[in-house]
């Protein structure tokens, strides 16, 4: 199995999904569609929505790379530096004062040898009672199910890896505060409900991946359909 970042191969060379990937609800694109429509009248044009998102996601992936370089490099909170870089060192203190002493490793990449999958793991904690898988998020709202699932996933793929059943957690880091950290800690129970939850998820979708392969629906070719298009009557 190889890896490389964000993508995941089996012994094959062939592609497999990521965790977001297969967990994904459908009805998140109906829930984006709604809300490129409500900021775009809010805004008067169509390209403020996808403006905000493109915003939204490299401000995340500038926290996720800044806490990345501080896990790395060992740094200790600063208040000198640009502001990503300083938030990135303040929640890697707070990992440090909740858990000292223990070493953490940040964005771990693992496939699967025996489910079609990979992941990479935001941060993983060691301390002496066993590893902790914590995931960054950096919405403003977190969508409860699909953090579950995704951790869940994780968890799997560190069990397979290295034989433990990690705790779970959630270091949560609005964009739109600044000053709001929260570490949200799951019991056991619950890190093995979402473990479960991923398994039947992953399961869900090879079987859809599964059909789509197996049955072929009649559809226009590209000419036939931009014709039908310019034909309809309105």
């Amino acid at each position: 199995m190889t890896t490389t970042k964000r993508q995941y191969f089996n012994q094959h060379g062939l592609k497999l999904p990521g965790v977001t990937e297969i967990i994904k609800d459908p009805g998140d694109e109906l829930d984006l569609l709604y809300w490129a429509g409500k900021v775009a009248i809010e805004h008067g044009t169509p390209m403020a929505a996808a403006r905000l998102r493109d915003e939204a996601a490299a401000q995340g992936t500038a926290v996720h790379e800044a806490l990345d370089w501080c896990v790395k490099n060992r740094t200790v909170r600063a208040e000198a530096g640009p502001p990503v870089l300083r938030r990135a060192q303040h929640l890697h203190y707070g990992l440090c004062d909740r858990w000292p002493g223990s070493p953490i490793d940040s964005e771990v990449a693992i496939t699967s040898t025996a489910r079609p999958y990979g992941g990479t793991i935001d941060l993983i904690v060691w301390p002496k009672s066993g590893p902790v898988i914590v995931d960054l998020k950096t919405g403003n709202h977190l969508d409860k199910g699909s953090v579950l699932l995704q951790l869940g996933g994780y968890r799997a793929l560190l069990r397979e890896r290295d034989g433990v059943a990690a705790d779970l957690a959630v270091l949560w880091a609005p964009r739109a505060d600044h000053t709001r950290t929260e570490l949200i800690e799951l019991t056991r129970e619950q890190a093995d409900l979402a473990e479960q939850g991923f398994i039947a998820a992953l399961g869900r979708y090879v079987a859809v991946q599964q059909l789509s392969k197996a049955i072929k629906f009649p559809r226009l070719a590209k000419k036939e359909a931009t014709q039908e298009v310019n034909n309809a009557p309105f």
